[in-house]
């Protein structure tokens, strides 16, 4: 858990703080889902917003929150903004929004850099169609060995 704290701020001072938080999601039959946990103790005072962008690696078909009135804006057919249409954000309970893409179970590979460090990271989620890529060779549950060879010579 992440905290940050404002000090020495004058009475009805106004401030303005963006959080940007990255993470992968999880995923159950081929739907997404993000879960934001409610936030306790928040002032009542306070103006809470709260917009989430998503990005997929296939068409988005649809996304739903069961739990609070959303307004979905497709930006691409893989990436949209959500936002929480009570303002101020109630957070009286967890967030949780479903995503359903056309393919769920297609390749992805990102890499993200750490400024601090200058090294970058990688990670890569495949899901190979062995039977369908190698017809004969490979039955529809046979177990097969992925064998991965990474090169870090910077040739």
């Amino acid at each position: 858990m992440e905290r940050c704290s404002l000090g020495h701020l004058p009475s009805k001072a106004k401030i303005r703080t963006q959080v940007q938080y990255v993470t992968e999601l999880e995923e159950e039959d081929g739907e997404i889902f993000f879960e934001l946990p409610h936030m306790k103790n928040i002032n009542k005072d306070c103006k809470f917003t709260l917009d989430i962008q998503a990005r997929v690696n296939s068409t988005i078909k649809t996304i739903e929150s069961a739990t609070h009135n959303i307004l979905v804006q497709k930006e691409s057919p893989t990436e949209a903004k959500i936002v929480i249409q009570k303002t101020p954000y109630s957070s009286e309970r967890d967030l949780i929004i479903s995503i359903t893409q056309s393919d769920p179970f297609c390749n992805r590979f990102w890499v993200e850099r750490d400024l601090a460090f200058s090294t970058l990271a990688s990670c890569a989620v495949l899901y190979p169609d062995f039977p369908r890529l190698f017809p004969g060779l490979v039955e529809e549950h046979e177990k097969c060995e992925l064998i991965f060879v990474v090169d870090d010579s910077l040739n």
